[in-house]
């Protein structure tokens, strides 16, 4: 099954366009923020 949907095209719609380089851009950054976030502040049990 997997393999069958590796060959499947993505296909982008309103609800879910392509990325632009500035929208990855930020999706990065927000990402890298997170997670030197998540390192920061251990949980506590």
């Amino acid at each position: 099954m997997i393999e069958k949907v590796k060959e499947m095209p993505i296909v982008y719609d309103e609800d879910s366009p392509e990325l632009t380089p500035t929208m990855e851009k930020a999706f990065r950054l927000a990402a890298k923020k997170r997670n030197a976030q998540k390192r920061t502040f251990p949980i506590s049990e």
